[in-house]
């Protein structure tokens, strides 16, 4: 047999690989849920335990570079938030992707007559959903630092512990009553512990501040409210994406079955042919 038409007739490659098939997404209908439902409350709990998670990292890792340049800050810490933007962002499209399976669930067995219990159908997909979700698990530390973003006030001073030889002048007439007031007792207060917890809350920001710089750091004071919202930004716009997630997820399945199918079709044709003779 001539070399041209063996290479003709030649089985193809076992390594060669096709362009890999696009995978468009297959939207199908779903039952709708409410707003709130029975197992919102994990949910909540579950987005206020990754905040804390990033608070405490923040604390640690953050802090650690917060005297450094203003490069080494602004990278570790806005990487840090970053990072929590993008974990609540996953959580919301996970669950918003589970709420369109059970709403689908739902809409399915309806039509064939049966139903699930209203606990579980209340459960399925409503796009308002993630930000009500996002909103309550930040909720309390939105208060806090709203709270002291109406108090906040620009730090100009502290009082420092006098050396041991000035504390003898403290009896001099001239100077005693100047001295007298690094000897009045310093309370903590309401606006301190709020203050504490709203730093503390905020901390990478903070870290990108710096506490040497009070006026900067008054307009963090009054912009933190703003800063803990993007987490139920993140969540929502998040859980709006569920939909496609859950398309994309029916267009890889129909993809593998148009694939599996020319698979069986192509070796149909060559049982057909019946084995090739070699000479």
């Amino acid at each position: 047999m001539p070399a041209a038409e063996q290479k003709k007739n030649a089985l193809p490659a076992v390594g060669n690989k096709k362009k890999k098939e696009k995978v468009n997404p297959v939207f199908k209908p779903y039952d709708r849920g409410t707003l709130f439902c029975r197992g919102i409350w994990k949910r909540i709990l579950k987005v206020m335990g990754t905040f804390a998670a990033f608070v405490f990292v923040s604390l640690i890792f953050g802090t650690a570079v917060g005297e450094g340049g203003i490069f080494l800050r602004l990278l570790i810490n806005g990487s840090l938030i970053l990072v929590l933007w993008y974990l609540v962002f996953n959580e919301g499209a996970g669950d918003g992707e589970m709420d369109v399976a059970l709403g689908e669930t739902v809409l399915g067995r309806r039509e064939q007559g049966r139903s699930l219990p209203k606990e579980d159908a209340d459960k399925a997909y409503c796009p308002a959903r993630g930000f009500a979700v996002g909103l309550l698990a930040m909720l309390p530390f939105i208060l806090v630092t709203a709270a002291y973003a109406f108090c906040a006030v620009k730090q100009v001073y502290t009082l420092q512990t006098l050396p041991s030889w000035v504390s003898g002048l403290s009896g001099v007439e001239e100077i005693g009553g100047a001295l007298s007031y690094y000897n009045r007792q310093v309370t903590l207060g309401a606006v301190d512990i709020l203050r504490i917890i709203s730093r503390l809350i905020s901390i990478p920001y903070v870290n990108i501040v710096t506490a040497n710089d009070a006026d900067r750091l008054l307009t963090l004071d009054r912009m933190i409210p703003l800063t803990i919202l993007m987490p139920v930004l993140a969540y929502g716009v998040g859980y709006l994406t569920g939909p496609r997630r859950r398309a994309m997820i029916h267009g890889s399945i129909a993809s593998n079955d148009r694939r599996r199918i020319r698979r069986e079709k192509a070796a149909r044709r060559r049982r057909a042919r019946g084995p090739r003779e070699l000479v």
